[in-house]
């Protein structure tokens, strides 16, 4: 669908604060980005708003069942937690994808042989795909990618360790984007920092403000690790769990 005025400008605005932050070049086209990863990249999702799963396909084959079992799965979270998907509940969607992709993971490996290839074909994309995703910068693709790389190892260890309790505490508790990005600190009890540190430009007389907006631990590491090697940009952050931006 056409999307409204409303929607349309939110992504100038979201293109205009990634070229600040020195993500993307000038030009992006945010919007055009969302749509080909709903559209190309991803083969289906649950919506705790209507109650519904939207998955791509007509037919039961190996790699839609796959797909399902992803998404009952957040469905059965939606039954006992209340679920926020959206780039808000960031930390709690970290942890509901990885508890999803586990379950996910369980269901292929009692498919036969044969049935987790063909459906091994389809979840891990063709030249259609990586086409796609090339037409997305590296800092936008890692940003959409996030809840579904950071969450898996903290998921696991919860799950090794208590079982399925374990990892209901996770989704009620989440933790911080620091421990996310970091899973080696889980159960450190070190104090973080509680500054709200404002990062901005100065502006002249005449410049158009943004709105300030909050900046994420996440989206400061992307930040970083774009200009800086991996250690510094995260020692850089340490103790940190976010603040604010505003743009011109």
């Amino acid at each position: 669908a056409e999307p409204s005025a409303a929607t349309a400008a939110y992504y100038r605005d979201e293109a205009a604060l990634l070229n600040a932050q020195g993500l993307v070049a000038d030009g992006y086209d945010a919007l055009g980005g969302q749509q080909t990863f709903q559209g190309e990249l991803t083969l289906g999702y649950y919506s705790p708003d209507i109650k519904r799963m939207v998955v791509i396909g007509t037919e039961l084959t190996p790699a839609t069942r796959v797909v399902l079992a992803h998404e009952l799965t957040h469905a059965l979270q939606d039954q006992h937690f209340t679920l926020d998907l959206t780039d808000a509940g960031f930390n709690q969607r970290a942890i509901v994808e990885a508890d999803a992709m586990r379950v996910e993971d369980a269901y292929r490996a009692t498919l036969p042989a044969d049935e987790q290839a063909e459906a091994d074909v389809v979840l891990m994309g063709d030249e259609g795909t990586a086409a796609a995703a090339d037409g997305i910068p590296w800092t936008v693709l890692d940003r959409m990618y996030a809840p579904y790389a950071l969450g898996p190892a903290l998921v696991e260890q919860a799950f090794a360790d208590g079982g399925n309790a374990a990892v209901d505490r996770l989704i009620i508790s989440p933790p911080t984007e620091e421990v996310l990005a970091n899973p080696w600190l889980a159960g450190d009890d070190g104090a973080a920092v509680d500054d709200d540190v404002t990062v901005g430009v100065e502006a002249s007389e005449g410049d158009d403000l943004r709105p300030v907006g909050p900046l994420s631990y996440l989206t400061a590491v992307v930040m970083l690790d774009a200009w800086l090697p991996w250690t510094e940009a995260r020692a850089a952050l340490e103790g940190w769990e976010g603040g604010s931006i505003r743009a011109v």
